[in-house]
């Protein structure tokens, strides 16, 4: 069986198409996907001139002794530095070798600390000393703060991923303690620099590498400082999450070959290639020109619209004119299309002149709204497959204080009425952003409702992240609480604001595989995938506004195009199976044998019964 491996390739501006191996130097899918940086960014901030910096330092700093030396035995590393404690200090944070002229430390940043060390000799086991990085005005409250135990005649390799704990730039520091001891011991390779991995971002733990190549883990522990995400080592929610991908996203999709008589064919070249994940990956779609056109239909397996569809847009803003010829182009494409919404109760958010008009008619007010949900859900029929039939009823409820709060369930029922196959989502954004007197009224209206039997059919949560950075135990956490109602739950509406590009696309990577690892979640929407002109969206978006991948766009495009993604191939057996485990989804299967070719449609989706067998027959 034979995987193919997509190549990760630096983005250009003159190509988009992402090539993979194995022979075919084609997209996978048929369709034009943005390739993926995998990179380190940043320039280094630990020259030649910092290692000669290296100087004693602190009250005790008579009991050391700093040589400049030739490195031999690590490759492109010619010096390094001797480090002598001749004798044990009283106060160990006073015994210090400090290295000045360090580079400009970013404010708020993961960086990444490398560095080759070996021990020379110690009367007391291992050698020992802590190694200190920080913004160099606030040295005394260390981003980085770890002991590292060099064995004797062993060059060994440390990496550490840390985040920077200044608000502002700042001068760089770095240095080590080590009265710990007498001992000796030698450093060299020190590198430091701004980091992302996007294949590898849960770089927390230490690793220890010696010369030869050799791994193994360093217990260590890290004072993180300067962030509202706790970066632990060995992150449990992280392994929690790939084994909930690999166990609700996927699933055994066994191919059977069969010739025109129904015997099996073997050795039939099987290719299995994915068109559409199953899970809802969208955005809201708005301000479109034919080269968004083309990334939507790339990047994204449903749609939602902003504004168009609601109550003032449609009345006040003619947002049918652009609408419903939009929703036809979608449809045409496979796109499924999210009805966004019929009800938002708030007067600033209905059609102008509401409130002048109906604040004193109660009754006056109640049909109108009736009428609007009634309307709306008619007109667009099938042609959406859910609604979110209330939108954020916590703080816009004007409509329920005048009418009573039963109105709502007349809003749900009206729409299973008249659309009995379009899906019923109450939508709020209480899970993340709303704090937790929010949530818990939204859990406790929502069971009323549920009690009270109202047809809602899912659960819609917002995930706007303006000002902080997201802890995804927690995302999980506040997932778990509304997926006990038993409905399936979306993420409808999300907004990820960071100025720093590179540690926003860090954090959406773990917010999207925590999202994505929920067993009750079918769905995540970015709600602008492009970087727009207003202070709230300048700095959030997959793509820039020239519709150029940003970082976080890059993160969606590996993680969703490419490790999420089955596109395989393999030999039939002699009784004509072909099986591997495949994310649900629809897929394209071509079968090739005895100059044969057949190429079917598979729809592999966990929602519908899945088959023990797929048959295709090579005529």
């Amino acid at each position: 069986m034979k995987k193919l491996v997509l190549y990760q390739l630096v983005i250009l501006a003159s190509s988009l198409m992402l090539f993979s191996c194995g022979g075919n130097q084609n997209s996978t899918s048929g369709k034009i996907i943005p390739p993926v940086i995998i990179r380190e960014y940043g320039e280094e901030l630990f020259t030649e001139k910092s290692l000669k910096s290296a100087t004693p330092a602190g009250d005790e700093s008579d009991k050391v002794e700093v040589q400049f030396v030739d490195v031999k035995g690590l490759p492109g590393i010619t010096s390094g530095v001797k480090i002598v404690t001749k004798e044990k200090a009283e106060v160990r944070l006073q015994c210090r070798v400090d290295f000045s002229e360090i580079g400009v430390m970013p404010a708020r940043e993961e960086m990444k600390l490398t560095l080759y060390a070996r021990g020379i000799s110690s009367k007391e086991g291992d050698c020992h000393a802590v190694v200190m990085s920080a913004n160099k005005l606030i040295n005394a409250d260390k981003a980085l703060e770890v002991t590292i135990k060099p064995e004797t005649g062993k060059w060994q390799k440390y990496e550490f991923v840390f985040t920077t704990n200044a608000p502002d730039s700042t001068d760089g520091y770095f240095g080590l303690r080590v009265g710990e001891k007498a001992q000796s011991f030698e450093i060299a390779g020190i590198s430091l620099k701004p980091y992302i991995d996007l294949e590898s971002p849960d770089q927390w733990m230490p690793i220890v590498v010696d010369a030869q190549g050799v791994n193994e883990t360093v217990t260590a522990q890290t004072i993180i400082n300067g962030s509202r995400y706790d970066r632990s080592a060995g992150e449990q929610w992280r392994e929690e999450a790939e084994a909930n991908i690999e166990k609700y996203r996927k699933g055994d999709l066994q191919i059977q070959v069969l010739d025109a008589k129904g015997k099996p064919v073997k050795n039939a070249l099987v290719q299995v290639q994915m068109k559409r994940h199953e899970f809802g990956f969208g955005a809201a779609i708005r301000n479109q020109n034919k080269k968004r056109d083309q990334q939507f239909l790339d990047m994204f397996s449903i749609a939602v619209f902003g504004e168009a569809m609601k109550w003032r847009g449609e009345k006040d803003r003619g947002g049918r004119a652009y609408s419903v010829p939009t929703v036809e182009w979608l449809i045409q494409n496979g796109i499924p299309v999210r009805g966004h919404a019929l009800i938002w109760c708030s007067w600033r958010f209905m059609p102008n002149g509401m409130e002048e008009k109906y604040k004193n008619n109660p009754e006056a007010l109640r049909n109108v709204c009736l009428e609007r949900v009634r309307e709306a859900a008619t007109f667009w029929g099938d042609r959406v497959t859910e609604w979110d039939v209330l939108n954020e009823p916590w703080n816009n409820n004007d409509v329920m204080e005048i009418c009573g709060w039963d109105i709502v369930d007349e809003f749900f029922n009206i729409t299973q009425d008249v659309a009995p196959n379009v899906r019923r989502y109450i939508n709020d954004y209480q899970s993340v952003m709303g704090g937790r007197v929010h949530m818990e009224w939204s859990l406790d209206y929502y069971r009323q409702l549920f009690e009270r039997n109202v047809p809602i059919d899912g659960i819609g949560l917002q995930f706007y992240i303006p000002s902080y950075r997201p802890v995804p135990q927690t995302v999980l956490s506040s997932m778990d609480r509304f997926a006990e109602f038993g409905v399936p739950i979306k993420i409808t509406e999300s907004h990820l604001q960071n100025k720093d590009h590179q540690i926003q696309a860090k954090d959406f990577h773990d917010l999207l595989t925590a999202v994505f690892s929920h067993k009750a979640n079918t769905c995540y929407i970015v709600w602008s995938a492009y970087q727009q002109t207003s202070e709230g969206y300048r700095d959030s978006g997959y793509f820039t506004a020239n519709e150029e991948l940003t970082p976080m766009g890059e993160v969606f495009a590996y993680l969703v195009h490419h490790k999420w993604r089955t596109d395989i191939e393999g030999k039939s057996n002699k009784t004509g199976m072909y099986g591997t485990r495949a994310f649900f989804g629809d897929y394209e299967i071509t079968v090739t044998a005895s100059k044969k070719t057949v190429t079917v449609p598979l729809r592999f989706f966990s929602v519908e019964p899945l088959k023990d067998v797929y048959e295709i027959v090579l005529n």
